[in-house]
Protein backbone atom coordinates (compact mmCIF):
# COMPACT_ATOMS: atom_id res chain seq x y z
CA UNK A 1 0.00 0.00 0.00
CA UNK A 2 2.80 2.31 0.92
CA UNK A 3 4.88 1.33 -2.58
CA UNK A 4 1.59 2.47 -4.34
CA UNK A 5 1.12 5.63 -2.26
CA UNK A 6 4.75 6.56 -3.23
CA UNK A 7 3.99 5.76 -6.58
CA UNK A 8 1.13 8.39 -6.94
CA UNK A 9 2.55 11.23 -4.68
CA UNK A 10 5.87 11.14 -7.15
CA UNK A 11 3.51 10.74 -10.50
CA UNK A 12 2.00 13.91 -9.15
CA UNK A 13 5.28 15.43 -7.88
CA UNK A 14 6.86 15.11 -11.60
CA UNK A 15 3.59 16.40 -13.32
CA UNK A 16 3.96 19.91 -11.28
CA UNK A 17 7.29 19.51 -11.42
CA UNK A 18 7.07 20.03 -14.75
CA UNK A 19 4.21 22.50 -15.05
CA UNK A 20 6.54 24.66 -12.83
CA UNK A 21 8.94 24.44 -14.84
CA UNK A 22 7.38 25.56 -18.27
CA UNK A 23 5.56 27.86 -16.78
CA UNK A 24 8.61 29.42 -15.32
CA UNK A 25 10.18 29.31 -18.89
CA UNK A 26 7.76 31.18 -21.19
CA UNK A 27 10.34 32.70 -23.14
CA UNK A 28 13.07 31.12 -25.37
CA UNK A 29 15.93 30.02 -23.45
CA UNK A 30 19.32 28.71 -24.05
CA UNK A 31 20.19 25.10 -23.62
CA UNK A 32 23.60 25.70 -21.66
CA UNK A 33 22.17 28.49 -19.31
CA UNK A 34 19.53 26.34 -18.67
CA UNK A 35 21.24 23.27 -17.69
CA UNK A 36 23.61 25.60 -15.71
CA UNK A 37 20.78 26.97 -13.14
CA UNK A 38 19.26 23.32 -12.73
CA UNK A 39 22.69 22.09 -11.99
CA UNK A 40 23.35 24.64 -9.41
CA UNK A 41 20.29 24.64 -8.28
CA UNK A 42 20.04 20.49 -7.48
CA UNK A 43 23.70 19.01 -7.66
CA UNK A 44 25.45 20.30 -4.56
CA UNK A 45 22.80 19.66 -2.37
CA UNK A 46 22.09 16.44 -3.96
CA UNK A 47 26.08 15.30 -3.65
CA UNK A 48 25.80 16.23 0.25
CA UNK A 49 23.03 13.73 0.46
CA UNK A 50 24.38 10.91 -1.23
CA UNK A 51 27.65 11.82 1.31
CA UNK A 52 24.97 11.26 3.94
CA UNK A 53 22.98 8.32 2.43
CA UNK A 54 26.55 6.53 2.31
CA UNK A 55 27.81 7.71 6.12
CA UNK A 56 24.42 6.23 7.32
CA UNK A 57 24.95 2.99 4.74
CA UNK A 58 21.22 3.37 2.79
CA UNK A 59 23.66 3.14 -0.33
CA UNK A 60 26.61 1.00 -0.52
CA UNK A 61 30.20 2.35 -2.18
CA UNK A 62 29.11 1.39 -6.38
CA UNK A 63 25.50 2.91 -6.31
CA UNK A 64 27.28 5.99 -4.28
CA UNK A 65 29.76 6.24 -6.83
CA UNK A 66 27.29 5.64 -9.90
CA UNK A 67 24.89 8.78 -8.03
CA UNK A 68 27.03 10.80 -7.97
CA UNK A 69 28.00 10.30 -12.11
CA UNK A 70 24.37 10.44 -12.82
CA UNK A 71 24.14 6.94 -14.38
CA UNK A 72 22.62 5.20 -12.17
CA UNK A 73 19.25 4.69 -13.59
CA UNK A 74 20.91 3.45 -16.74
CA UNK A 75 23.27 1.26 -15.14
CA UNK A 76 21.68 -0.51 -12.19
CA UNK A 77 21.14 -0.52 -9.09
CA UNK A 78 19.54 2.67 -8.45
CA UNK A 79 19.78 4.93 -4.74
CA UNK A 80 17.64 4.21 -2.83
CA UNK A 81 15.36 7.63 -2.57
CA UNK A 82 17.64 9.79 -4.42
CA UNK A 83 16.82 7.76 -7.62
CA UNK A 84 14.43 10.29 -8.42
CA UNK A 85 16.74 13.00 -8.55
CA UNK A 86 19.26 11.04 -11.33
CA UNK A 87 15.56 10.33 -13.04
CA UNK A 88 14.82 14.39 -13.11
CA UNK A 89 18.06 15.29 -13.88
CA UNK A 90 17.97 13.00 -17.02
CA UNK A 91 14.60 14.64 -17.81
CA UNK A 92 16.06 18.13 -17.73
CA UNK A 93 18.91 17.19 -20.31
CA UNK A 94 15.75 17.14 -22.76
CA UNK A 95 13.38 20.11 -21.09
CA UNK A 96 14.98 23.15 -23.65
CA UNK A 97 14.38 20.94 -26.47
CA UNK A 98 10.50 19.86 -25.35
CA UNK A 99 9.86 23.43 -25.06
CA UNK A 100 10.79 24.93 -28.17
CA UNK A 101 8.55 22.22 -29.95
CA UNK A 102 5.69 21.99 -27.16
CA UNK A 103 4.04 25.12 -29.68
CA UNK A 104 3.18 22.19 -32.19
CA UNK A 105 1.57 19.58 -30.95
CA UNK A 106 1.89 17.09 -32.99
CA UNK A 107 5.61 17.23 -33.06
CA UNK A 108 5.67 17.63 -28.97
CA UNK A 109 4.08 14.02 -28.91
CA UNK A 110 5.53 12.46 -31.42
CA UNK A 111 9.04 13.61 -30.31
CA UNK A 112 7.83 12.06 -26.82
CA UNK A 113 6.44 9.01 -28.39
CA UNK A 114 9.86 8.02 -30.17
CA UNK A 115 12.21 9.07 -27.11
CA UNK A 116 9.96 6.29 -25.26
CA UNK A 117 10.23 3.86 -27.83
CA UNK A 118 14.00 4.46 -27.65
CA UNK A 119 14.32 3.67 -23.97
CA UNK A 120 11.95 0.41 -23.97
CA UNK A 121 14.73 -0.83 -27.09
CA UNK A 122 17.22 -0.10 -24.48
CA UNK A 123 15.90 -1.66 -21.70
CA UNK A 124 14.94 -5.25 -23.86
CA UNK A 125 18.78 -4.95 -25.61
CA UNK A 126 20.62 -4.14 -22.21
CA UNK A 127 17.83 -4.74 -19.07
CA UNK A 128 19.59 -1.97 -16.95
CA UNK A 129 17.54 1.04 -17.77
CA UNK A 130 15.00 1.64 -14.62
CA UNK A 131 11.40 1.82 -15.97
CA UNK A 132 10.62 4.29 -13.66
CA UNK A 133 12.25 6.77 -16.13
CA UNK A 134 10.30 5.75 -18.80
CA UNK A 135 6.50 5.77 -16.55
CA UNK A 136 7.32 8.71 -15.08
CA UNK A 137 8.56 10.71 -18.42
CA UNK A 138 5.36 11.29 -19.98
CA UNK A 139 3.82 12.57 -16.50
CA UNK A 140 6.44 15.49 -16.89
CA UNK A 141 5.54 16.05 -20.32
CA UNK A 142 2.00 16.54 -19.77
CA UNK A 143 3.15 19.41 -17.35
CA UNK A 144 4.85 21.27 -19.52
CA UNK A 145 2.76 20.55 -21.95
CA UNK A 146 0.01 22.38 -19.03
CA UNK A 147 2.17 25.22 -18.67
CA UNK A 148 1.52 25.78 -22.48
CA UNK A 149 -2.01 25.44 -23.13
CA UNK A 150 -3.34 25.73 -19.60
CA UNK A 151 -5.48 22.92 -17.46
CA UNK A 152 -8.81 24.49 -17.49
CA UNK A 153 -10.68 23.97 -20.54
CA UNK A 154 -14.79 23.68 -20.89
CA UNK A 155 -14.59 20.07 -21.45
CA UNK A 156 -12.44 19.13 -18.42
CA UNK A 157 -13.56 20.69 -15.06
CA UNK A 158 -13.18 20.04 -10.98
CA UNK A 159 -16.24 17.51 -11.16
CA UNK A 160 -14.28 15.67 -13.95
CA UNK A 161 -11.43 15.62 -12.33
CA UNK A 162 -13.44 14.33 -8.97
CA UNK A 163 -14.70 11.49 -11.14
CA UNK A 164 -11.36 10.49 -12.69
CA UNK A 165 -10.54 10.57 -8.77
CA UNK A 166 -12.86 8.22 -7.66
CA UNK A 167 -12.03 5.98 -10.65
CA UNK A 168 -7.99 6.05 -10.10
CA UNK A 169 -9.03 5.42 -6.44
CA UNK A 170 -10.80 2.22 -7.67
CA UNK A 171 -8.06 1.00 -10.75
CA UNK A 172 -5.57 1.45 -7.75
CA UNK A 173 -7.16 -1.22 -5.54
CA UNK A 174 -7.19 -4.16 -8.38
CA UNK A 175 -4.38 -6.42 -7.75
CA UNK A 176 -2.44 -7.33 -10.67
CA UNK A 177 0.55 -9.55 -11.26
CA UNK A 178 2.16 -7.57 -14.02
CA UNK A 179 4.56 -4.54 -12.45
CA UNK A 180 3.78 -2.53 -16.13
CA UNK A 181 0.17 -2.76 -15.88
CA UNK A 182 0.39 -2.10 -11.96
CA UNK A 183 1.91 1.22 -13.00
CA UNK A 184 -0.23 1.96 -15.89
CA UNK A 185 -3.65 1.51 -13.15
CA UNK A 186 -1.86 4.17 -11.47
CA UNK A 187 -2.44 6.89 -14.25
CA UNK A 188 -6.09 8.00 -13.68
CA UNK A 189 -4.95 8.83 -10.07
CA UNK A 190 -2.08 10.63 -11.03
CA UNK A 191 -3.32 12.87 -13.68
CA UNK A 192 -7.12 12.99 -11.68
CA UNK A 193 -5.01 14.17 -8.43
CA UNK A 194 -2.87 16.99 -10.62
CA UNK A 195 -5.55 18.19 -11.70
CA UNK A 196 -7.65 19.20 -8.73
CA UNK A 197 -4.06 20.44 -7.03
CA UNK A 198 -3.91 22.75 -10.10
CA UNK A 199 -7.68 24.16 -10.06
CA UNK A 200 -7.34 24.70 -6.15
CA UNK A 201 -4.44 26.79 -6.31
CA UNK A 202 -4.39 28.51 -9.27
CA UNK A 203 -8.24 29.04 -9.20
CA UNK A 204 -8.35 30.50 -5.84
CA UNK A 205 -4.41 32.52 -6.32
CA UNK A 206 -4.67 35.22 -4.05
CA UNK A 207 -6.63 33.33 -1.31
CA UNK A 208 -4.55 30.28 -0.86
CA UNK A 209 -1.11 30.13 -1.06
CA UNK A 210 0.90 29.89 -4.69
CA UNK A 211 1.45 26.32 -6.22
CA UNK A 212 5.28 27.25 -6.66
CA UNK A 213 5.58 27.69 -2.86
CA UNK A 214 4.93 24.55 -1.68
CA UNK A 215 7.81 23.21 -3.83
CA UNK A 216 9.88 25.13 -2.23
CA UNK A 217 10.89 23.05 0.91
CA UNK A 218 9.87 20.06 -0.91
CA UNK A 219 13.23 19.24 -2.72
CA UNK A 220 15.55 19.67 0.57
CA UNK A 221 12.63 17.47 2.62
CA UNK A 222 12.78 14.64 -0.42
CA UNK A 223 16.87 14.55 0.08
CA UNK A 224 17.33 14.67 3.61
CA UNK A 225 14.05 13.25 5.14
CA UNK A 226 15.59 9.63 5.03
CA UNK A 227 18.47 10.49 7.52
CA UNK A 228 16.56 12.95 9.61
CA UNK A 229 13.80 10.62 9.92
CA UNK A 230 16.42 7.63 10.96
CA UNK A 231 17.92 10.41 13.59
CA UNK A 232 14.57 10.95 15.26
CA UNK A 233 13.71 7.68 15.48
CA UNK A 234 16.74 6.35 16.93
CA UNK A 235 16.47 8.65 19.27
CA UNK A 236 12.65 8.14 20.59
CA UNK A 237 10.14 5.85 18.90
CA UNK A 238 6.87 4.99 21.01
CA UNK A 239 5.64 1.25 20.86
CA UNK A 240 2.39 1.66 20.10
CA UNK A 241 0.74 2.29 16.65
CA UNK A 242 -1.69 5.16 17.14
CA UNK A 243 1.29 6.83 18.92
CA UNK A 244 3.97 6.19 16.30
CA UNK A 245 1.38 7.83 13.92
CA UNK A 246 0.90 10.82 15.95
CA UNK A 247 4.76 11.37 16.80
CA UNK A 248 5.74 11.07 12.88
CA UNK A 249 2.92 13.82 12.31
CA UNK A 250 3.34 16.06 15.21
CA UNK A 251 7.35 15.74 15.90
CA UNK A 252 8.68 14.42 13.16
CA UNK A 253 7.59 15.89 10.10
CA UNK A 254 7.66 19.05 11.26
CA UNK A 255 11.41 18.79 12.45
CA UNK A 256 12.04 17.47 8.56
CA UNK A 257 9.78 20.44 7.11
CA UNK A 258 11.82 23.37 9.25
CA UNK A 259 15.23 21.79 8.47
CA UNK A 260 14.44 21.35 5.25
CA UNK A 261 13.35 25.01 4.72
CA UNK A 262 16.34 26.06 6.44
CA UNK A 263 18.96 24.31 4.42
CA UNK A 264 17.39 26.00 1.50
CA UNK A 265 17.68 29.30 3.00
CA UNK A 266 20.55 28.86 3.68
CA UNK A 267 22.23 27.37 0.09
CA UNK A 268 19.59 30.49 -1.48
CA UNK A 269 21.82 32.53 0.38
CA UNK A 270 25.04 31.12 -0.39
CA UNK A 271 24.09 31.38 -3.88
CA UNK A 272 23.40 35.53 -3.74
CA UNK A 273 26.64 36.01 -1.82
CA UNK A 274 28.75 34.07 -4.41
CA UNK A 275 26.36 35.57 -7.59
CA UNK A 276 25.25 31.94 -8.87
CA UNK A 277 21.83 32.34 -8.32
Amino acid sequence: MLTNITTIVLGIFVLISGFLLGNSNKSKMKYSSFLRKRFIRIYPLYVIAVIIFYIFNVNNYFVTIKSLFLISMFIGPAPFTLWFITMIMVFYLVTPLLLSIVGNKLKFWLFIFFILIFEVILFILFREIDLRVVFYFPFYCLGLYCSKYEVKTKIINFYLGVVGLAIGLFLNNIIVDSWTLTQFLKGPMILASSYIIFYIFLYNEGRFIKLSVISYSAFCMYLFHRPIYSFLINIYFPDEFYFQFLYLLVVCFPIIFIFSFLIQKIYDYMLIKINWN
